[in-house]
């Protein structure tokens, strides 16, 4: 007996569902990455520039300390 193949299945009845292809947008200031159209990011000011940096908690800390000072113990 053969496979039978339910169509409700096969991606070509759903083209309207199908995820587009990530473009990349930009690079995260925080771990130097693509950022791509699909993730989540913040667009700052700084310096007068304008930079991008993933939505994300690594990023944001990477990015501060790579320009903070830190004092204190």
């Amino acid at each position: 007996m053969g496979n039978i193949e339910n169509p409700m299945v096969l991606d070509s009845h759903w083209p309207h569902l199908e995820q587009p292809e990530p473009k990349v947008i930009g690079e995260c200031v925080g771990c130097q990455e693509d950022i791509v159209n699909l993730d989540a990011w913040l667009e700052l000011m700084v310096d007068g520039e304008e930079i991008m940096i993933h939505q994300d908690v690594d990023c944001t800390y990477q990015f501060i300390a790579d320009r903070a000072v830190c004092k204190g113990e």
